[in-house]
């Protein structure tokens, strides 16, 4: 079992990533739909885990589709200024989602859903996650995007399972707290 990756090759791998969705994009826009297979290929996972915990699977694959044709359509209007391209179609994917919910009268059936910052919380949220330590914030990511168990954690990254739930313990706590103090009005019991 090899040791996880240095933060230092985390951070190269995500400036690589960024630069490769950048490129997509363009791609996309100037109607190269090879932009679009490659943005797919790389992102895909990522949304359905997502898509499925928001919408549940049997929604998730329409809504997949949905939203890479969404981005086919407007990869024109995504702005550096705003996030990363991973973050846009992270946000596009949860607009979606919670569509599908609205439009579906399921939004009040999915506990918790509610209380997840929207439109320009989003951003903040993103930094909020992005600003937790990289150990931290890539479990949390592992775990909730790509749906990974505690022991699938543990043995992809090489730690022991109780460090794999101290640190998404911690992450969760850190992040709550800075989300609440973002956000003061909705402030949660434990």
């Amino acid at each position: 079992m090899s040791s996880p990756p240095a933060p230092e090759e985390l951070a190269r791998r995500a400036d690589e990533q960024k630069e490769a969705d950048l490129r997509d994009l363009a791609r996309i826009t100037a109607r190269d739909a090879g932009g679009l297979t490659s943005l797919y290929d790389r992102h895909a996972a990522l949304l359905f885990g997502l898509l499925i915990h928001i919408a549940g699977r049997a929604a998730a694959e329409g809504l997949l589709e949905k939203v890479f044709a969404r981005i086919w359509d407007r990869a024109d209007v995504y702005d550096a200024a705003l996030g990363s391209p991973r973050a846009w179609l992270v946000g596009l994917a949860r607009h979606h989602a919670f569509d599908w919910l609205r439009s579906h009268g399921d939004a009040g059936d999915r506990a918790g859903l509610q209380d997840w910052p929207e439109a320009a919380g989003e951003r903040r949220a993103a930094a909020v996650l992005h600003s937790l330590a990289t150990e931290e914030r890539t479990l949390i990511e592992y775990a909730f995007f790509r749906g990974l168990s505690h022991g699938q954690l543990a043995e992809h990254f090489g730690l022991p399972v109780d460090t794999v739930k101290a640190r998404l313990r911690h992450g969760m706590h850190m992040l709550i707290e800075m989300l609440a103090k973002l956000s003061p009005g909705t402030r949660r019991e434990s």
